[in-house]
């Protein structure tokens, strides 16, 4: 195990997780024991989380490619940049283990939509605040979003009016506000998880998916699986984050 290697599995919560269950389950049966070398089995998915706090990235920058760099320079929010270039590394760092080679070996492709890809593997990441998601798969289209900064409820109810569906926005205007905040989290990231799935991003958010039907489901931490037509995947909160993911159906 090399010492890149020792030093990510140190730092993160890896799970691996099923596409699909007949029922909730806590996450932490999910847990992975020891590190993971291998890309996931079909029915599968590995997910990475990490706080971004706990990880020094200057070590590791010249990992990065000239573009990447190029990028992170034109970001004016010194703590932006810093998260950004955390998140990227990291992603070098899991991906080049998985593909047993050098990190700064990768060369990623763009898709027409921007979204990075990889021949022989399929990974998507999304952070917010100082946590990072990564989600990786051997064969499908994925997308994973999390959320963990606080909204209030005038922020959520504004948002949902505009972009969720009526039966969305009813269910959220009658919650106390723990409730709101779960529910709005749920149904914004499955949103934007489908839709990255798909290769597009926030800007159709207003055309993502109904999840009106998981407003009938119990708000508590175990991850909950879905199926819609066109999609399906998992999602669940703690008092930390809100994360859902999504691939094709």
């Amino acid at each position: 195990m090399s010492k890149n290697w020792k030093i990510v599995t140190s730092l993160a919560k890896v799970y691996n997780i099923p596409w699909e269950s007949k029922n909730s389950i806590d996450i932490e049966q999910c847990r992975c024991k020891t590190p993971l070398l291998k890309l996931p089995i079909k029915t599968n998915s590995h997910l990475w989380l990490f706080d971004l706090t706990k990880f020094d990235h200057n070590p590791f920058l010249e990992i990065l490619s000239v573009d990447e760099a190029e990028k992170l320079n034109k970001i004016v929010i010194p703590l932006e940049q810093q998260r950004r270039a955390k998140s990227r590394i990291l992603l070098r760092l899991i991906l080049a283990n998985y593909l047993k080679i050098s990190p700064s070996e990768i060369n990623f492709i763009y898709g027409g939509n921007g979204k990075p890809i990889l021949g022989n593997i399929s990974f998507n990441i999304s952070h917010s605040a100082n946590y990072l998601a990564v989600l990786i798969d051997s064969i499908r289209a994925i997308g994973v979003d999390i959320e963990s900064e606080l909204r209030t409820s005038k922020v959520i109810n504004s948002l949902a009016k505009r972009f969720f569906y009526i039966q969305e926005f009813n269910a959220l205007k009658y919650l106390n506000s723990k409730e709101q905040f779960i529910l709005f989290n749920r149904i914004w990231t499955l949103k934007e998880a489908a839709l990255k799935s798909t290769g597009t991003g926030i800007f159709l958010i207003d055309k993502a998916p109904d999840f009106s039907f998981l407003i009938s489901e119990k708000l508590d931490s175990k991850i909950q699986f879905y199926k819609t037509k066109n999609h399906k995947g998992f999602t669940f909160y703690n008092e930390e984050l809100c994360l859902s993911v999504a691939t094709d159906n």
